[in-house]
């Protein structure tokens, strides 16, 4: 018994031993492999950082860079920055792991970043986003020049007039869902206004009129919110730039599960918009280019789906964000409201009609006070190129691989520029006042070869749904205050409550 205890006992403290110079040995590997990686990491940003030693910027941390400094939440992050440009000036570097950033809010440096068509890579935090890669919003400059050509032609005029007929045939359908909250308590108007953005994109650009039990509206918005958290997720923890570690985190498994649902929806789309269409059906819409194209084999169904994803991306929660926003801003302010008001009573009298499209395009004071809210609340609150080559840019040359970044609160919030800045004010955006500043203090979808292709869609829907509540309803404070997340997209982070009252 005593040897058997003896032999145990002898068993277990090798078995200790081992797992203990396992454990050892791993540590030694780890160790081994982190400092080769060093090696190689700083190797390759050697050059960038002699090349950008005499530029302005905080100091950084072996590997990390600035990486914990810019903090772990989109608020932290903006703080960061805007304490950055004062430090800093208008033109400043940091580091995010082997990312060089090159920050830019001198006005004639985004002019000729934002202008140059040489410079047509979007920037490195661009790929964090999981879905749309080969869309006109990610891709590299070589796919985004055909596919452009190929979707352009969507948003010429003739296509956004039969655009508003949509916007209006569904405006019904919003004001009669939000008659139900009138003379009542405060509500969060952005869940309608998302649900109508999402069902206007869906037609638009697809044809497809209704759901069907495969093509579901909460699939897609799921697929939009989780492009959106991923990509902040990665901004905020610059580890996981390493895309092998990243698919191991939770997150990284959501994006997986969304691209297995992306391989069911997108050809569903695809087959039912193919069921809807005869003979005789004109091709009017984006899809149905796309579906041309691909047939044709100029591009692929990887191509198509992308492209489809973020036009949904691009043309929901910007747009549905942007009017939650208003809404919120003309509750406290109802001096706007009335003003917005005398302009659409000259146009429509007592008349609770829809907008047709020339009236839209006339609707001056509200399209300034659209504006107003895009520079309080930029929409898009950052844009960024990658360089191919070295750059000379206000007497700096900037690395190839350098990311040269715009963020638009350290110009928007720019006293020198805007005077009084936080303040609300539309005439801001009258034509003599626009005149006197320079014609890139004002960005709200980019500039340049890649700005926002719809734009003008965008503002249209605006104006088309504001014309109608405002007419209709008086848009009061609610209680709850109004919180934004910063992701791709500026959005409110819980919801906008406001409440209605007839007019």
């Amino acid at each position: 018994m005593r040897r058997c205890k003896e032999v145990s006992f002898g068993a277990y403290s090798i078995i200790v031993f081992i797992i203990f110079k396992m454990l050892i040995t791993t540590i030694c590997m780890l160790i081994a492999t982190m400092f080769f990686l060093w090696i190689l990491f700083e190797r390759k940003i050697n050059r960038m950082k002699k090349m950008t030693e005499k530029l302005p910027g905080p100091k950084t941390t072996p590997i990390i860079g600035n990486g914990l400094d810019v903090g772990r939440t989109p608020k932290d992050h903006l703080k960061c920055l805007l304490r950055y440009c004062s430090e800093y000036g208008d033109i400043y570097r940091f580091w995010i792991l082997h990312n060089l950033i090159i920050a830019v809010s001198n006005l004639e440096y985004v002019r000729i970043i934002l202008s140059d068509p040489e410079l047509l890579d979007k920037a490195y935090f661009y790929s964090y986003i999981p879905f749309g890669a080969r869309g006109l919003v990610l891709s590299p400059a070589e796919i985004w020049k055909t596919h452009r050509k190929i979707i352009g032609p969507a948003f010429h005029l003739s296509f956004l007039k039969t655009y508003v007929d949509i916007f209006n045939k569904r405006l019904d359908s919003l004001l009669s869902d939000l008659s139900e909250n009138v003379n009542a308590p405060e509500f969060d108007i952005y869940e309608n206004l998302k649900n109508y953005t999402i069902d206007n994109i869906c037609e638009t650009t697809t044809g497809i009129t209704e759901y069907t039990d495969n093509i579901k509206r909460s699939e897609v918005w799921n697929l939009l919110e989780c492009a959106q958290d991923a990509l902040m997720y990665r901004v905020q923890r610059p580890w996981f730039d390493i895309e092998a570690l990243f698919r191991l985190t939770p997150m990284g498994r959501s994006v997986e599960r969304g691209k297995d649902k992306l391989k069911i929806l997108i050809p569903e789309f695809i087959r039912t918009r193919k069921e809807m269409r005869t003979e005789d059906t004109e091709h009017h819409n984006v899809l149905d280019t796309l579906i041309e194209k691909m047939e044709e084999k100029i591009i692929t169904l990887e191509d198509v789906g992308d492209e489809l994803v973020i036009m949904f991306a691009a043309g929901t929660e910007t747009v549905a964000s942007t009017m939650a926003f208003m809404c919120a801003i003309l509750a406290k302010h109802p001096e706007v409201q009335e003003k917005i008001m005398e302009e659409q009573k000259m146009m429509f009298g007592d008349s609770q009609r829809s907008a047709t499209f020339n009236e839209l395009q006339s609707m001056k004071y509200l399209g300034m006070a659209i504006k107003e809210t895009l520079r309080l609340y930029p929409i898009i609150p950052v844009f960024g190129r990658k360089l191919r080559k070295d750059y000379e840019l206000g007497g700096h040359i900037l690395p190839a691989g350098a990311n040269v970044m715009v963020y638009l609160e350290t110009i928007y919030r720019n006293p020198e520029i805007f005077p009084e800045p936080d303040k609300f004010d539309p005439n801001r955006f009258l034509p003599e006042v626009v005149s006197e500043r320079h014609s890139f203090s004002f960005l709200p979808f980019g500039a340049g070869s890649r700005n926002c292709i719809g734009y003008k869609y965008g503002m249209l829907q605006i104006k088309a749904v504001m014309s109608r509540l405002l007419r209709r309803y008086k848009i009061l404070p609610g209680n709850k205050p109004l919180e934004t997340d910063w992701k791709l997209s500026l959005l409110p982070s819980s919801g906008v409550y406001v409440r209605l009252e007839d007019r």
